[in-house]
């Protein structure tokens, strides 16, 4: 029984050795973009700048299992929107992002593999995660004026999923892109990334204007469609190499 289990840990020692791009680690920048009650369609003349870190640990050549942090800016706009009614009411939010969290990525080519009958040096891929988002920081403007605030102190939640591809530029290096929705699921704040919409309660509110001055139809341009926001990176990473196997078939 003990040789039976020194056999199957050497043979997965040997199997975990023999994948020796195990870590990697990267930087990129990227556009973030909103979408919500200001502007109920994705508008490209909302991106802002935004930049990124991950850490990325390839469990093999399919999954890999990516942490990652980012600080970007968000801005949304009444007069970018298709609705009339948003036109006319000519409110605004510029708001400073950051968030962190973990996703699974699935490669669907055999990338960066090694001891195999076909490898690729470049990859499609999807990922699923989840991560938490903070908004230190918003300022809005109103036809009555301009005023800042913020969200919440503490972070929120998000569902996160995208895709993107992987392309190797060397021994040592990759580049990857990735296009990332974060869908809110917070039960109090995943409508409020602009400053307007609906409160867990389903009423209707406003950042922008004192509750008690509110007209009956302030909020009639918004939808109880919950705020998103999207981010588009560009990375820029270095494989740490360990323990490489000789390769017979290379």
């Amino acid at each position: 029984m003990r040789r039976y289990s020194f056999i199957i840990i050497s043979l997965l020692l040997s199997n975990h050795f023999s994948y020796s791009q195990t870590l990697e680690g990267g930087i990129g920048l990227g556009l973030s973009q909103y979408k919500g009650d200001l502007n109920p369609n994705f508008n490209p003349l909302l991106s802002r700048p935004g930049g990124h870190a991950m850490i990325r640990y390839n469990i093999n050549y399919a999954f890999s299992l990516r942490a990652d942090a980012s600080a970007m800016m968000l801005s949304g706009s009444d007069k970018l929107s298709r609705n009339p009614l948003n036109k006319s009411r000519e409110w605004k939010f510029d708001s400073f992002l950051n968030d962190w969290g973990l996703a699974l990525e699935y490669n669907f080519l055999n990338f960066r593999s090694y001891g195999t009958i076909y490898k690729s040096s470049w990859t499609p891929l999807l990922f699923l995660g989840v991560s938490q988002y903070r908004i230190p920081a918003r300022t809005y403007e109103s036809q009555s004026g301009s005023a800042s605030g913020y969200i919440s102190d503490s972070p929120n939640t998000s569902m996160t999923y995208g895709f993107g591809f992987k392309k190797q530029l060397g021994q040592n290096w990759n580049l990857s892109c990735t296009f990332t929705t974060h869908h809110l699921f917070n039960k109090e704040y995943n409508d409020d990334l602009d400053g307007t919409g609906f409160n867990k309660l389903d009423q209707p509110f406003s950042n922008y204007l004192d509750a008690s001055s509110l007209p009956a139809n302030i909020n009639s341009p918004n939808t109880k469609t919950k705020d998103k926001y999207f981010y588009t990176g560009i990375t820029l990473s270095y494989v740490l190499y360990g323990v490489k196997c000789p390769n017979p078939k290379r």
